[in-house]
């Protein structure tokens, strides 16, 4: 079995699929590179809700940069209330996960789109393929080498209310869920750090958040942890990708 491009050209990157183990294609799923926001969701997606920068050298001095200034003065946040002057992209590429998030320059800001403080918001352009593996389901791995800290992919989906997210978690499993809630991620990570639920409270409702809600595994888009806008954080990559990493699992892709 061998699909040349399971997005259907929404990528612009074609993504394969192959299964070389057996003739079973994977479950169909509308490939989405969008957040799509279920009833009761709201996403504040006005411009002038953006903050935006006036740099005219793409944003290569930080200390100018408004929009690299949310990024470094966030970290203040973090578990020691230190501010990080390095935190963020070192041309395009995330060394680190920022824990505080990362503020993107947008489409108010005076820099360009080659700006160095632009890079969940482009497109994909790693070559990726879905196969299926002999014990672990559905898998997406690299067919080149992909510098370590470089960007990958967005990671979109089914935004769900809190309520709405535990009956689909409920019914469907919520293994697919991510985390929105960045201040509880945030708090989490501080010393003496106490959850408002208990251990197995939390573990049902992984995924949830006071604005928005998980992503669902049932309608997926494009896979990391970035926010379509750029105003989010990355996740780094890792120089070396494993054939069975980043499972997804025996039915849903």
């Amino acid at each position: 079995m061998d699909i040349q491009d399971i997005s259907y050209g929404k990528e612009s990157v074609p993504i394969s699929c192959v299964n070389s183990l057996k003739d079973e294609y994977p479950v169909y799923v509308e490939y989405s590179t969008k957040r799509i926001p279920k009833e009761g969701v709201h996403i504040n997606t006005e411009t002038d809700f953006l903050a935006c920068c006036d740099c005219t050298d793409d944003c290569q001095d930080k200390d100018k940069c408004a929009c690299w200034q949310l990024t470094i003065q966030s970290t203040a946040a973090a578990g020691d209330g230190k501010i990080n002057p390095n935190v963020g992209y070192n041309y395009r590429r995330l060394l680190e996960p920022v824990q505080t998030g990362i503020f993107e320059c947008n489409s108010k800001c005076s820099c360009k789109k080659t700006c160095l403080n632009r890079v969940s918001q482009h497109s994909l352009r790693q070559r990726l393929q879905v196969f299926k593996t002999k014990r672990r389901g559905w898998g997406i791995r690299t067919l080149v080498d992909i510098p370590q800290g470089s960007f990958i992919c967005i990671y979109v989906g089914n935004l769900y209310t809190n309520s709405e997210a535990n009956q689909v978690g409920k019914d469907f499993g919520d293994e697919y869920f991510a985390e929105l809630d960045m201040i509880e991620t945030v708090e989490r990570g501080k010393d003496g750090y106490e959850s408002d639920c208990d251990d197995e409270d939390e573990l049902m409702e992984e995924g949830d958040s006071d604005d928005g809600g998980g992503v669902s595994p049932f309608r997926e888009g494009r896979g990391s942890g970035n926010d379509d806008d750029g105003d989010e954080d990355c996740l780094p990559s890792t120089e070396d990708e494993e054939d069975e990493e980043d499972d997804f699992g025996d039915d849903d892709m």
